[in-house]
């Protein structure tokens, strides 16, 4: 995919606000950034879609207008016992990896990395879930992720597959997606210690209560989060600052300052 190309209108120098006191001059991010995946137009999508016929053998599969997988998986496999479901989705990240966005299919673990969410909300590998909770469960449908946690060696949050297992049709629901690629600046035109402290501002006007900056109630890592949009995902370059004194999460974008996500982790507690 191609990144989005920005025109630059603007002086050499951003002005944020947001959770700021004051503007503060920074240079602009380099041009193309935030890498963009963009709806494929008609000519790049039709030869997608002859790609893809070429492999598809399933009529209910199909690829959306990212040319990402989506559908119905059907096949002869019992999928109503762990090992038959593993096999199963084994078989069909290996054969439409390619519109899955997955860029290194050997580095996946079906057994492992595909993951079922508990009545509880805890996390348990495939074999898990069948014990404690398809057996138990009147459910015909189950769901099971497959995370993404890098690209290009930066952790990665927020992108993962979706399988839907459903008993009663023997055939296995995929929605979701990864993202193979992305360009990640080297420089960050805004520092941890910078992000940190726009993420304090906003944590204490969100929340209305004083944040300790001490290490073990801060944690800061640099991630790479996908923004959705009408016509396509952007990927920013953030720091992820959290503040587990006040349960908030911020992701600041290591290249505009731009607080691009927040969460309120105290809502699900």
């Amino acid at each position: 995919m191609k990144p989005l190309k920005h025109l630059l209108l603007f002086p050499a120098f951003l002005l944020l606000f947001s959770c700021h006191d004051e503007a503060i001059q920074k240079p602009l991010p380099e041009t193309g950034y935030p890498y963009t995946y963009q709806k494929l137009d008609d000519a790049r999508l039709s030869v997608l879609i002859s790609t893809f016929n070429q492999v598809n053998t399933n009529e209910d599969l199909t690829i959306n207008s990212f040319g990402f997988l989506r559908g119905w998986y059907t096949t002869d496999k019992e999928i109503t016992t762990p090992e038959g479901f593993i096999l199963a989705l084994e078989g069909l990240t290996t054969k439409y990896c390619n519109f899955m966005g997955i860029s290194d299919i050997s580095a996946i673990d079906i057994e492992s990395d595909v993951l079922g969410r508990t009545t509880g909300g805890v996390n348990v590998s495939v074999k898990d879930y069948f014990t404690t909770e398809l057996e138990s469960s009147k459910k015909s449908t189950h769901y099971f992720s497959l995370t993404q946690k890098y690209i290009e060696n930066h952790q990665i949050d927020y992108t993962e597959i979706t399988f839907a297992l459903n008993l009663e049709e023997n055939k296995i629901g995929i929605s979701g997606q990864w993202f193979p690629n992305a360009k990640v600046p080297e420089n960050k035109i805004y520092s941890e210690n910078e992000a940190v402290v726009i993420a304090k501002k906003c944590g204490e006007k969100d929340s209305g209560k004083n944040i300790s900056t001490l290490d073990e109630n801060t944690d800061v890592r640099q991630k790479v989060i996908p923004i959705f949009l009408e016509n396509g995902y952007e990927l920013h370059d953030c720091w992820c600052v959290t503040f587990w004194d006040i349960q908030y999460r911020f992701y600041i974008d290591t290249q505009t300052g731009e607080v691009v996500k927040t969460i309120d982790y105290s809502k699900y507690i």
